[in-house]
């Protein structure tokens, strides 16, 4: 992060300031909810990224997400569209 000297720290306190006209903390907050996942054969939380993408054997196909706890065979299934 940027915060290492007095100027950096005075730029991180007004961005804090501006949170409430530019809604950081609900983005933050919605970004979790978009790429936090649970695993559900271990229940471990873990966010989504490349490394984890799991696809189909055949056509290359989006399956999920594979849980990254070593041992654990879990995968978080894509959602389907409402």
């Amino acid at each position: 992060m940027f915060v290492r000297n007095t100027s950096g720290i005075q730029r991180f306190v007004r961005l804090v300031a501006e949170n409430d006209q530019r809604d950081v903390w609900k983005r933050l907050s919605d970004l979790q909810k978009k790429y936090e996942r649970t695993c559900p054969e271990c229940r471990s939380k873990f966010w989504i990224n490349f490394e984890s993408v799991s696809t189909h054997w055949l056509d290359g196909e989006l399956i999920g997400y594979r849980c990254p706890e070593p041992g654990c065979k879990g995968i978080v299934k894509l959602q389907e569209p409402a």
